[in-house]
């Protein structure tokens, strides 16, 4: 597909727009730079892939100058795209055909910038629906085929990524993925905290997600697995409080972004309706305000194992005060986190670093709802809310949460986005897990 004339706002590839600049002096053509026009309010065109014969290199783009294909996009391994159209505010078919197909064929070499209809270089998945993904990485992911390993451009939200996670065997002798995700979902949190180190740069993060997918190293993306007791049913929007079924928990769900009871876990749940979701992140806000209207206290107990330590401990301040074990507690807001942000700006973990391992739990009481408000709006000011008297913040090992409450309206538990109902009196426990694949960092 023919990259379209740029809009007069971006006629010239620059610093921050810049995704690479194609080294073709071998052939006495120069260099070709190719950059980004992006405006997601023209939802007819949001992205543009504008390309630029230029003599010679800048020195701000010395550092985007690529020669040939990398090793983890070269037509002789498993490249495998994968579109999610629903996720976020739907923009990611856009992207695929504008941008992401047009850029790969340029870096494998499989024709000119006109593209070509299904070539081999790679395969595309358009998701059908709310299983496509885990069926990708079930028949794809999960069978020998090849000694290769296989690499996966995600243009999707955290859910993709769970998918994956989830539908790939888990015993499969197949080379365990690489990912290279593209932020198309609603928070992208996985995507963020992986290039919240970036962002001083200025550049979008679309384009420094379409550089990360050429000039990133795969690295192991940590993982927990979340395990579940004898009636906990997943759950999905539009379905009633009491779920759709028993599937698959027997071996617990992984995930790699976050794990929440509460406050965060019940707005997930009651903001993923069709209505909502039109709104994109708008939605967390729609929801949060009749939550914090309600201010639901949830009854728990929980225990955690910290670092360097064998035995469970009663989770301290989780209802304002000291608790001395065993005993119910009514809390606000239970999340353990691998991440920093779970949207660009919301930082959950403060002292987070990408793919850095580790657990981190915040958690607070029943404190009310204009101070969960206050609580909220620090974490948007740059984490400031781990600083707040009443909010608790620690690395752990391990979490075991059992849930008391007896309205299936208030058991709902959060694994990446993922919504699972918990019987009344059962027990949640959450652990580190083996990484089944790999993600591309810069």
């Amino acid at each position: 597909m023919a990259p379209a004339e740029p809009k007069e706002a971006a006629a010239a590839p620059t610093e921050t727009n810049t995704i690479l600049v194609l080294d073709r002096t071998a052939d006495n053509k120069g260099y070709l730079a190719a950059f980004l026009v992006e405006d997601e309010s023209d939802k007819n065109d949001p992205y543009r892939l504008s390309l630029h014969e230029i003599a010679s290199v800048p020195p701000a783009l010395e550092g985007l100058v690529v020669k040939e294909c990398p090793a983890h996009l070269h037509p002789s391994r498993p490249v495998h795209a994968v579109i999610s159209v629903k996720s976020g505010a739907g923009l990611a078919e856009a992207a695929w055909a504008s941008v992401v197909r047009p850029l790969l064929e340029l870096l494998q070499g499989l024709g000119d910038v006109q593209g070509r209809e299904a070539p081999e270089g790679y395969r595309m998945l358009v998701t059908e629906s709310e299983d496509s993904i885990k069926e990708f990485a079930r028949t794809h992911l999960g069978a020998a085929s090849s000694d290769a390993q296989p690499t996966v451009i995600l243009l999707s939200g955290d859910g993709g990524i769970s998918d994956l996670l989830n539908g790939r065997d888990s015993d499969s002798p197949a080379p365990a993925p690489v990912v290279a995700p593209l932020p198309f979902g609603t928070g992208n949190a996985l995507f963020h905290s992986l290039h919240k180190p970036l962002y001083a740069s200025g550049a979008s993060p679309l384009v420094l997600g379409l550089r990360t997918l050429w000039r990133g190293t795969p690295s192991g993306l940590p993982v927990f697995n979340a395990r579940f007791p004898p009636g906990a049913k997943l759950v999905r929007a539009g379905v009633g409080p009491e779920g759709w079924g028993e599937e698959g928990l027997e071996d617990g769900i992984l995930g790699a972004v976050v794990f929440s009871h509460g406050f965060h876990a019940s707005l997930v749940w009651e903001s993923d309706t069709p209505q909502y979701r039109a709104h994109g992140a708008a939605r967390f806000g729609m929801v949060a305000a009749e939550l914090l209207r309600e201010s639901h206290a949830y009854e728990v107990v929980v225990s955690v194992r910290g670092p360097g330590s064998d035995v469970f401990r009663p989770l301290h301040r989780v209802s304002g005060e000291p608790s001395d074990g065993g005993e119910v507690s009514s809390v606000g807001y239970i999340l353990v986190s691998l991440v920093s942000s779970l949207e660009k700006t919301f930082t959950i973990s403060p002292r987070s670093e990408p793919l850095d391992g580790k657990l981190r739990l915040v958690h607070f009481g029943a404190v009310g709802g204009e101070r969960t408000m206050d609580i909220m709006k620090a974490a948007y000011a740059g984490g400031k809310h781990v600083e707040m008297e009443d909010v608790g913040y620690e690395e752990i090992e391990e979490l075991e949460v059992t849930i008391v409450g007896g309205d299936p309206r208030w058991r709902k538990v959060c694994i990446d986005g993922i919504i699972v109902d918990i019987p009344e009196g059962g027990k949640v426990r959450l652990v580190k897990a083996d990484s089944p694949v790999s993600v591309l960092v810069q």
